[in-house]
């Protein structure tokens, strides 16, 4: 049977106090059961979190008690609300700092300066807030525990009270503690021209809007730093987390304080609302907030456009350097300082391409690789970023390609690795379905570069567009290494050309010129020291200067790169008169009546062995022969003119001489180019020879294919 005793159940503004009144004090225990405090399984009391720096109110819960060691049928209802309670405020351990206590209809102080104990009486309700002192300190270090207590001591009810601040944003090594975003025009550096906003995050806090006063950091004075920058694309997927201090327990009072704010999508964690997962959507700056109540720190999230860095083109051609030899890297094209602009150095025979030369044959498939870096700054606004620096990435990167000045466009996506990609496969992207000659001395790719989450079509990508330039060579068939000037002159003369005929035509015609360079404008010259011993043609393109052997197998260099199996044979010419030992190309001078009576009728004697020089012959006491003026030779009106033998192409049917950039139908036009033939012969018992006979060159054809080398 249930007994009443006392006044009727009273409601104290919100909370309500039911006691059960033990039979004897002495032999019952009175424990909280629950509340608007909430307990655990423990019974404990569920902590309050009052974010630092912000005013907090709370009512008194309803308390409800137990008490052990009364019968069942006798319990009691007590109402309080007359009965004096002590209210103890204070740091757990350790002195405070001063704290305003506001309550309801109480006789208590309003302000604490100390922790300690002071008595009120409850006619009402009670609230209480925590507020920051003046001087912006902590009201109290926290945690501290205010604890509410009957005077009678029938029982005892303790609210642990955390004042709780974010201390930091932190992801992807980067650790941010600012309360605002520096002050600037735009998100780059403080100077900057103001060409980028900062996006807003959509929370808006005290701290971010005290422009004024506080520390220079508050106050927005402080530039960000990349230790506390996120570097991120469009669609990647920033994780971060919120650190508090102290550390809390996750329940639903804290859970309704943390908030979380982003430049893009924010996707807060269910389980734990610290931990965030951000994604910008458009390319800029913008913050990152997390806030605890107002209380809230700051990190910059910058958003910036991707550029090509790096081309290779695995399966190009190889091409060697002319002056050593050496192949060409696989970077073709090296942007170090993301200006757009490749900065390579050594990079190409023409010192204003700063970037490697490429060579493919005409039916052949492009196959480009490239790597990709932020076109950004650090936040010291000089150095740029390193790959390091951008942990952010997406988990879908592609490419969208498209080339200039060239017989296809291809524009489709293809996806990207960190590592860089390959753009085209065996079976696509062909230069062309049949061959030719072409040259293009800025050739250029561009790259469209998009980022997203797994999933993103090419559509909702953001595409951004930087360039890569290139020097293409495309050859007839040919799929040889070689040099750097064979593929210039092959490509530059014959650009164009679809049939075999006309690109030897074509190359034949700046051959025939005369005026043959190397790539780099350096003149390639026949015979312009008489003592030359260069025979063949890398060491024509090495040293500037070389004899008929280099200058044929250089022309025939330039014709088997770009033509497969070219039907060329090298030639050999050699006199056929009379047991020769040479000719002499024209011009020369024959003495009017000659000493000698036979066909050999002018000769020159000895007084040296040597009796050639850099640029002349020189002949002993009698001369009846002299070299007068020269056949011009390859850029060299002058050239050495005394020869054993003279070296050149044939090709249907006709003979090409580069050297001296003459084209003959006949072994007798080639012989028409001699003024003579000539024997040695010696008058002395040591048979070294001192003496050279000529002959004037007869009528008729006295010359003769000797030798040389096949075609392919």
């Amino acid at each position: 049977m249930m007994k009443q005793k006392g006044s009727s159940l009273s409601f104290l503004c919100g909370f309500i106090v039911i006691f059960l009144l033990p039979v004897s004090l002495q032999a019952v225990t009175v424990r909280f059961v629950t509340g608007m405090w909430g307990v655990d399984n423990q019974g404990n009391v569920a902590p309050a979190y009052i974010p630092f720096g912000e005013s907090h109110e709370e009512s008194l819960p309803t308390c409800i008690l137990e008490a052990s060691g009364l019968p069942d049928d006798e319990q009691i209802i007590h109402d309080y609300s007359d009965d004096t309670f002590s209210w103890t405020c204070g740091p757990v351990g350790g002195a405070g700092s001063t704290a305003t206590i506001l309550t309801g209809e109480t006789t208590a102080p309003n302000t604490i300066t100390q922790p300690g104990s002071y008595t009120l009486t409850i006619t009402g309700y009670t609230r209480y807030y925590i507020q920051r002192n003046v001087n912006g300190a902590p009201v109290l270090d926290g945690p501290f525990t205010a604890t509410l207590e009957p005077a009678n001591d029938h029982y005892s009810l303790s609210r642990p009270v955390k004042v709780v601040e974010v201390v930091s944003i932190q992801g992807h090594g980067k650790v941010s503690t600012r309360k605002t975003a520096p002050r600037q025009r735009g998100a780059g550096t403080l100077n900057d021209n103001g060409s980028r906003r900062e996006f807003d995050s959509g929370i808006r806090t005290p701290d971010s809007m005290n422009r004024d006063g506080g520390t220079p950091e508050e106050s927005g004075c402080v530039p960000w730093t990349d230790g506390e920058t996120i570097y991120a694309q469009p669609g990647a997927k920033i994780n971060l987390n919120m650190y508090l201090n102290p550390g809390i327990a996750i329940d639903d009072d804290s859970r309704a304080k943390i908030q979380w704010g982003g430049f893009g999508n924010v996707l807060v964690n269910a389980n734990d609302p610290r931990n965030v997962i951000i994604t910008p959507t458009g390319f800029g700056n913008g913050l990152a907030v997390a806030c605890f109540g107002s209380n809230c720190r700051v990190m910059q999230i910058r958003c910036v456009p991707m550029a090509v860095h790096k081309v290779e083109f695995p399966n190009r051609i190889r091409i060697k350097k002319d002056t050593t030899g050496a192949i060409y890297g696989d970077t073709a094209w090296l942007d170090n300082d993301m200006d757009g602009i490749s900065d390579m150095i050594d990079a190409n025979a023409d010192s204003s391409k700063p970037y490697h030369p490429v060579a493919y044959c005409s039916t052949d498939y492009l196959q480009a690789k490239a790597k990709f870096k932020p076109n950004e700054k650090k936040c010291d606004g000089t150095t740029l970023l390193q790959e390091s620096e951008y942990d952010a990435r997406a988990d879908v990167k592609r490419v969208r390609y498209s080339i200039f000045y060239a017989p296809f466009v291809v524009s489709n996506a293809v996806n990207y690795n960190a590592n860089g990609t390959e753009v085209g496969n065996e079976n696509e992207y062909h230069f062309a379905g049949s061959p030719y000659v072409a040259y293009f001395p800025t050739w250029a790719i561009i790259w469209y570069i998009g980022f997203g989450e797994n999933g993103t079509s090419d559509e909702n990508l953001v595409w951004e567009d930087s360039y890569s330039t290139h020097e293409l060579y495309l050859t007839y068939n040919g799929h040889e290494s070689s040099y750097e000037t064979v593929f210039h002159i092959g490509c530059t003369q014959a650009n164009g050309s679809t049939q075999e005929s006309d690109i030897v035509d074509n190359i034949w015609s700046y051959f025939s010129g005369l005026q043959v360079k190397r790539k780099d404008n350096t003149p390639l010259t026949y015979y312009h020291s008489f003592l030359t011993y260069v025979y063949d043609y890398e060491n024509l393109l090495l040293n500037t200067d070389g004899q008929c052997g280099a200058w044929a197998d250089f022309l025939w260099e330039v014709l088997d790169i770009q033509i497969n199996n070219v039907e060329i044979l090298y030639r050999k010419i050699e006199a056929d008169i009379l047991n020769s030992d040479g000719f002499i190309v024209k011009y020369w001078t024959f003495a009017d009546n000659g000493v000698s009576n036979n066909s050999y009728s002018h000769f020159n004697l000895l007084d040296i062995y040597n009796y050639v020089f850099p640029k002349s012959y020189q002949w002993g006491r009698i001369a009846e022969v002299t070299y007068t003026t020269g056949t011009h030779g390859q850029n060299d009106n002058y050239p050495a003119s005394f020869f054993n033998n003279h070296q050149m192409l044939e090709y249907n049917s006709f003979y090409f001489d580069p050297s001296y950039g003459l084209k003959h139908i006949s072994l007798q036009s080639i012989d028409n180019t001699l003024s003579g033939f000539f024997k040695m012969s010696s008058l002395n018992s040591l048979n070294i020879i001192d003496i050279v006979h000529f002959m004037k060159n007869p009528d008729g054809n006295q010359v003769k294919i000797a030798g040389g080398r096949s075609g392919n």
